[in-house]
């Protein structure tokens, strides 16, 4: 798609350029979203709708269908040592997968986000539990936690 200099300006006019960087690295989140989603084993599969989580729907229940994709983003800050990691068992209801990091580029040592795309492989419920932590300091180390229910629906 082409953005014509009057639209780049009325999109892009007063965002300061961190915030431009954070809304070009979320338009091409969900374009690889997209991407991955209609591409399975060589079958071409339709993405009926993209779906956000983030951190305020910890404990709470998201229904996917078949050609849905939701898109899982906590904020992280890497140059701390904290990660957010999966603390649960996949049982293969869905696929799971944690794309790179998001950090502005522009400030080092800057929180950014850690994302995971969740696409339905099976009807069922599944509880996705994340910790943030140092891996290296064990369990005592866990910051944070996060928790989801996917329920994942027929087509």
């Amino acid at each position: 798609m082409r953005v014509t200099a009057s639209q780049y300006k009325r999109l892009y006019l007063g965002i300061s350029p961190a915030r431009q960087a954070h809304t070009l690295r979320l338009a091409t989140l969900i374009a690889c979203l997209l991407a991955s989603a209609c591409t399975q084993s060589g079958a071409t599969k339709t993405v009926t709708s993209v779906i956000r989580i983030t951190q305020s729907d910890d404990q709470s229940t998201v229904e996917l269908s078949f050609g849905d994709v939701a898109a899982l983003c906590l904020p992280e800050n890497v140059s701390t040592g904290y990660r957010w990691t999966i603390d649960s068992p996949n049982t293969g209801i869905v696929e799971l997968d944690e794309q790179p990091v998001t950090t502005p580029r522009d400030v080092i040592g800057s929180g950014g986000k850690v994302c995971w795309t969740i696409q339905p492989k099976a009807i069922g419920t599944v509880k996705l539990k994340f910790k943030l932590w140092r891996h290296w300091e064990g369990e005592q180390s866990t910051q944070k936690r996060f928790e989801v229910t996917i329920k994942t629906l027929g087509p």
